[in-house]
């Protein structure tokens, strides 16, 4: 960066071109490859370059694509920021899967401009899902809506931080990952699934997560052991509120109201705990 511009902005002026515009400054980075990539583009180009620090697609632009590929390739954890010029909707519909994130990232849809703790930044469509398998990620602030199946797919190396999001269901097959203070709708299966691999998750502990409107269970845990499921509220998910079959978890201090089926359901599996929660008007 070498001045403020007259707008207040302080201009990427190099010949990286990185596409930041920040203001309130409080890190500094390089200006040549630093560890920050904004999305400014609702397109699903493709990355140009993947590895030469530039997460530019061949249009100029830097689109949600091109910035998972780079972030993939180029060392270190990466940053993705969203500045998409224009109103509210801003609704990214990729044409095909867009690339697993092998490598830690953050992404973070607060930084959009008129974020007031409701995602603005929409991934949707039938490709709209999102898979991790890297770990040690963060995703905050975004719409997640995949037509098809889960919004999220958390696989692989865990240890993610899943926070302040709207997700059409999440899929989870590692380990320690913190769910908190989600809305986890409009799944076409359950709202939370956790599979055998997935242990010491941590799914409401800290903030409580809206698990409402899916087409299956609320959370299913199926051959996973050591989860923790608290301060949560389930409604009218299709199946039921809670299915743990063949596993063992904590559930404490939800709230399980509303829904179709059973508040919760044992299927096998012993040494389980279940605690201080309210479950009334399920249908089941």
């Amino acid at each position: 960066f070498t001045e403020i511009s007259n707008n207040s902005y302080l201009a990427d002026l190099s010949n990286s071109l990185n596409h930041l515009r920040t203001e309130n400054i409080s890190q500094i980075v390089p200006s040549k490859n630093p560890s920050l990539f904004v999305v400014n583009s609702l397109g699903d180009a493709p990355d140009s370059n993947p590895g030469d620090g530039i997460p530019v697609s061949s249009n100029g632009s830097v689109t949600l694509r091109s910035a998972i590929q780079e972030a993939n390739v180029y060392p270190g954890v990466q940053t993705i920021y969203f500045y998409i010029p224009g109103n509210a909707p801003f609704n990214i519909q990729p044409t095909s899967p867009l690339p697993t994130i092998s490598s830690p990232v953050i992404l973070d849809g607060t930084t959009q401009k008129g974020y007031n703790n409701l995602p603005l930044v929409e991934v949707k469509g039938s490709y709209g899902g999102l898979v991790l398998t890297g770990g040690g990620s963060s995703i905050q602030g975004l719409r997640i809506n995949n037509s098809s199946g889960f919004g999220l797919a958390l696989s692989s190396v865990g240890g993610n931080n899943i926070s302040a999001n709207q997700v059409s269901g999440i899929l989870i097959s590692s380990q320690g990952n913190s769910i908190n203070n989600n809305t986890i709708s409009g799944s076409t299966g359950n709202g939370i699934s956790i599979f055998a691999g997935a242990i010491n998750n941590l799914i409401g502990v800290t903030t409580a997560n809206n698990i409402t409107g899916n087409a299956g269970y609320g959370l299913s845990i199926t051959n996973a052991n050591g989860n923790q499921i608290s301060n949560n509220t389930f409604s009218t998910n299709t199946l039921g509120g809670i299915l743990i079959s063949n596993s063992a978890g904590i559930v404490t201090g939800n709230t399980i109201s509303g829904n179709t089926g059973l508040g919760v359901t044992l299927v096998g599996g012993t040494g389980s705990q279940i605690s201080n929660n309210t479950t009334k008007t399920n249908s089941g």
